[in-house]
């Protein structure tokens, strides 16, 4: 049976997702069903534009933030599906009220067109760059890296998925209907104050050991649930926080078969029953939801460690060291199937034919 509202309700209040704000509850956040990213597929006229943008957004339901976006989004960027050996040609234009630059990262590509902090984008000016692209397909993302500002600007919304594509994802018997069998997935966490609007004001802590939110968003969205289909379901993972380590898995104690890691896919499946992600890092799993029943993607809280830093967005990229810990857990995404939706896939593949015949994987089953 699908998730209800109530269900929705009693999952958050008992997981903390809403600590600090008495008497939050999805109910008040709007809820409903979740969103994918806009999806700008350049595979074919090898060219995209991005406009940065202001805007405001309602997250909670209550006092809208200042956020900044790409193109028609107020937070976030559209999904861009990218041929993995071409040459595509990207414009950027920048209309917010700073400079920032524009990082590509996971592109394997020359430092001038990488987008790092020597390459800020001033107001009202547009960079034109070349992206020459040849690796194997893969989920990666572009963000926001300028100097001193990278954190308060992917807070803002600088950031969207990149999809590195062959073509051939159903030779491989993966799930390829974007947003219907293959969903892309952003998962940050924020503060909010109590209007609920979205802070950021970074502490000696945080600076210290990373700024971390009480609050998950999915694709900018909180409180909503994916729908898919009865059968085989992917789940193109991002974490797009600025320092919480996650550690994904199946309430229902569904297998997550991991099929692509943040550099391309596996040779094989491999079966895992959780999946850690820190800051910057994405993965590919399958999850066979053929038995009809909802489920909710959770994590456990892994504590930060280390000096100085913090976190990947603290100032530099992965600037403090992310140490393992433990504590309790916390709702991710609710999931309702729709046998309505049509399943495309409706096994999980024996081989994919990646690049990485096989990895040491802690909890791997073989």
């Amino acid at each position: 049976m699908p998730l209800t509202r109530r269900d929705l309700i009693k999952r958050a209040g008992a997981a903390g997702l809403v600590a600090g704000w008495p008497g939050l509850s999805l109910a008040q956040s709007g809820g409903g069903i979740l969103r994918m990213p806009p999806l700008v597929d350049a595979t074919t006229s090898r060219a995209f534009d991005l406009l940065a943008r202001t805007g405001e957004t309602n997250f909670l339901g209550q006092s809208a933030t200042s956020t900044w976006g790409f193109n028609d989004q107020t937070f976030l960027g559209p999904t861009l599906r990218l041929a993995h050996n071409s040459l595509t040609k990207a414009s950027v234009r920048n209309s917010v009220s700073e400079p920032f630059s524009l990082h590509w990262h996971g592109l394997e590509i020359p430092g001038q067109a990488d987008g790092g902090p020597h390459q800020p984008i001033a107001t009202s000016t547009t960079w034109a760059v070349d992206l020459n692209i040849d690796q194997p397909p893969a989920t990666v993302w572009y963000h926001s890296h300028t100097h001193l500002r990278t954190a308060d600007h992917v807070q803002k919304g600088l950031a969207g998925v990149i999809q590195l594509t062959d073509g051939r994802d159903d030779e491989r018997g993966l799930p390829s209907d974007y947003g219907t069998d293959d969903l892309t997935l952003v998962i940050q966490d924020r503060r909010f104050d109590r209007s609920g609007r979205a802070v950021y004001d970074p502490g000696m802590h945080d600076r210290m050991m990373g700024f971390t939110g009480d609050v998950i968003l999915v694709n900018g969205q909180f409180g909503a649930q994916a729908v898919v289909p009865k059968g085989i379901v992917r789940l193109r993972l991002l974490n797009g926080s600025n320092a919480r380590i996650y550690n994904l898995a199946s309430r229902a104690g569904r297998t997550l078969h991991m099929v692509s890691t943040d550099t391309g896919f596996l040779d094989r499946p491999i079966s895992i029953d959780s999946l850690q992600l820190a800051p910057g890092e994405r993965a590919e799993v399958l999850l066979d939801f053929s038995d009809g029943t909802s489920d909710m993607l959770v994590s456990s809280s892994i504590a930060n460690g280390g000096m100085m830093g913090g976190g990947m967005m603290g100032g530099g990229m992965m600037g403090g060291g992310m140490m393992g810990g433990s504590g309790g857990s916390f709702d991710i995404l609710p999931i309702s199937v729709d046998p309505s939706r049509r399943a495309r896939i409706d096994r999980i593949p024996e081989g994919i034919g990646g690049t990485m015949p096989d990895l040491d994987i802690r909890g791997a089953s073989r």
